[in-house]
């Protein structure tokens, strides 16, 4: 499977393949002012996994 990331401008993307090795759900202020929410959500990938970025 492969997964295509935008940044919310969209001029810089990223397409990675397969699962990502660790999703990781953060309550820190930097993810909390990041996100706008109570948390942040990330998923980690190797640079193996990473196919394509612009």
């Amino acid at each position: 499977m492969q997964r295509i990331a935008e940044c919310c401008c969209g001029q810089a993307t990223l397409t990675v393949q397969h699962e990502p090795l660790v999703h990781v759900v953060c309550h820190c202020d930097d993810c909390k002012k990041r996100t706008g929410s109570a948390f942040g959500i990330s998923a980690y990938f190797s640079e193996k996994q990473i196919l394509d970025t612009k």
